[in-house]
């Protein structure tokens, strides 16, 4: 069974966001989507 998308991001994604940084431009960084990004860091 292949990991969701948002799973795979999500130490980066946590990463960034402890950076300050907004879920859009988390979804920019990493080229997901903001609803992606915001998945990704409360997982």
């Amino acid at each position: 069974m292949h990991p969701f998308l948002y799973q795979k991001f999500s130490q980066k994604a946590k990463e960034l966001r402890a950076l300050g940084l907004s879920y859009r431009e988390i979804a920019r960084r990493l080229k997901i989507s903001k609803k992606t990004a915001k998945c990704a860091v409360l997982l």
